[in-house]
C-alpha cells in the first residue's frame, strides 16, 4: 500500500485566516466620479448602471448614512418591541393549543 497522510484524515487542509494570502496588487481602473465629475481610479471595472465615487465622495457619502440596521427599527409601522410582543402572544396561543388537556 502507498504512504497515505494519516495526520489529515478529512482529505482537506484546514487553513487559518493568515494562510489565505494576498491577492497581490489590485488593478485600478480609470473612471469619472458620478458626484463631483473628477477623474479617479477605482479597484473594480466600472459597469453601466453602477455609480462610481472617488475616494473623498465615497467617504462623505458613507459618513452621512446611518449605522447599519438603525433604519430597520420600525417595520410596517411597528417597533421591534411591538413585533416581539405580538410574536410572543402568538407563540403563547400555539403552546396553549399544544398542551395536553386535563381530564376531569
Amino acid at each position: 500500500m502507498g504512504n497515505f497522510n494519516r495526520g489529515n484524515r478529512s482529505g482537506w487542509e484546514r487553513k487559518s485566516f493568515s494562510d489565505r494570502g494576498s491577492r497581490g496588487p489590485v488593478q485600478m481602473h480609470r473612471a469619472v466620479c458620478d458626484n463631483c465629475k473628477k477623474d479617479c481610479e477605482v479597484p473594480f471595472r466600472p459597469t453601466s448602471g453602477k455609480p462610481i465615487f472617488c475616494s473623498s465622495c465615497f467617504e462623505s457619502r458613507n459618513s452621512e448614512r446611518p449605522a447599519r440596521f438603525n433604519d430597520r427599527q420600525v417595520y410596517n409601522g411597528k417597533s421591534n418591541q411591538e413585533q416581539f410582543d405580538q410574536l410572543n402572544n402568538k407563540l403563547d396561543k400555539i403552546l396553549a393549543m399544544l398542551a395536553p388537556k386535563e381530564r376531569s
